[in-house]
């Protein structure tokens, strides 16, 4: 049995070759009846279907047992719908294949008394019991996928304490899906529609997420456009729900901060692409994907994340893939004043001129200018 299934198995190809060619010859036919072709080119084409249509019946003769075997497997399953529904298509299908073995056997001449109509009937029959079966079987199994979800919601929501106010849900028998199968159904007010307004050019609304902090319900909306033309540093908007509807949305300045041990705030980074709560504190994670590191003359675009606490307040950075500049190295410079240089005012131009090309940044180039005065004198320096 099991050589045989591993024989039918290898036939399966070539029998869906089989079948597009098939049918390929019947649309061909079909082209060649409408355009007036010749009647002896259309019998030729008409022949053709048929030898295909017999050679697919023969390479499907391996299919009974293939379903036999299928059906034994399902009769161990554990779920009794599922292996009632399964172990009777496979029968069906079994039984179909053997119809249309002796429909084959009937076409071919090895049973010429074979009644081909009352074999195809049988055949249909038993291949339309089988889509039952399967239609069954699929309507059961997302029916478990339903159950499944609605318990799962229902232990989130045990688990953060009840649903969020301004949400009007439907539980069993409640305003929304009866019976409870999907999670949180809810009802939009159409009529009295509470609605937050910010500067379009900033892009507002690109991304909003429902906040808590100090007590209060908050809709964060992120604002990634945020800032003057060549410098969108993006931002982040609290409006508070519940509030005044000519309340204005509050600007949380969190472009403004420099972030990733940055001296100063990056440009164009675009933060509040996306918004991310990650306790249930208040605190939360805004994101600016384009923000970028300058390592020399090298820019490196990695994006970065920025933990903000309730109050507002930046709390740390996250940027896995920020790069860091290679190498550091020490170099100090000790000019002298006396007379012995000569001019110094072209020595003090040189200095200004080489500090102006490096890249001063807490990660990159930081300069220290120390002085001594007279010999032996305290060295009094700054450092930037």
């Amino acid at each position: 049995m099991d050589a045989w299934v591993r024989f039918s198995a290898q036939s399966q190809a070539r029998e869906r070759l089989c079948r597009a060619a098939q049918y390929a010859c019947s649309l061909l036919g079909h082209a060649l009846q409408k355009h007036g072709a010749s009647p002896e080119l259309q019998k030729q084409i008409r022949q053709l279907e048929g030898h295909l249509s017999l050679g697919r019946k023969l390479l499907r003769l391996g299919n009974s047992a293939d379903a036999l075997e299928s059906a034994k497997r399902a009769v161990h399953l554990s779920d009794v719908v599922l292996r009632f529904c399964i172990t009777v298509s496979h029968l069906n299908r079994a039984l179909y294949f053997a119809c249309d073995n002796v429909l084959w056997a009937g076409k071919s001449g090895l049973a010429p008394r074979v009644d081909q109509e009352k074999w195809a009937q049988r055949s249909f029959r038993y291949y339309l019991f089988s889509l039952i079966m399967n239609l069954s079987r699929d309507a059961y199994e997302i029916r478990l996928l339903m159950e499944q979800e609605s318990s799962a919601c229902s232990r989130r929501l045990k688990g953060s304490g009840g649903v969020p106010g301004g949400i009007e849900t439907g539980g069993p028998g409640g305003p929304g899906v009866p019976g409870g199968g999907l999670c949180l159904p809810f009802n939009l007010d159409v009529h009295r529609p509470r609605l937050f307004l910010g500067p379009p050019e900033a892009e507002f609304g690109y991304s909003v997420l429902q906040h808590v902090g100090g007590g209060r319900q908050w809709m964060l909306v992120g604002a990634p456009w945020d800032g003057p033309s060549g410098d969108r540093r993006g931002d982040v908007y609290r409006c508070l729900v519940g509030g005044s509807h000519s309340a204005p949305c509050a600007k949380g300045h969190l472009g403004d901060h420099p972030l990733g041990n940055s001296s100063r705030p990056a440009v164009n980074m675009h933060l509040g692409m996306s918004l991310l709560e990650t306790d249930g504190n208040g605190g939360f994670m805004a994101c600016a994907p384009l923000w970028s590191r300058a390592c020399g003359s090298s820019v490196f675009s990695s994006g970065i994340c920025a933990r903000v606490d309730a109050s507002f307040r930046p709390q740390g950075s996250l940027a896995p893939t920020a790069q860091r500049c290679p190498t550091y190295m020490d170099v100090v410079i000790v000019l002298d004043g006396s007379n012995s240089i000569y001019p110094w005012s072209e020595v003090q131009t040189f200095l200004r001129r080489l500090v102006g090309r490096l890249f001063i940044d807490p990660e990159q180039i930081q300069v220290r200018e120390g002085r001594m005065d007279g010999h032996g004198g305290k060295n009094r320096g700054e450092r930037r």
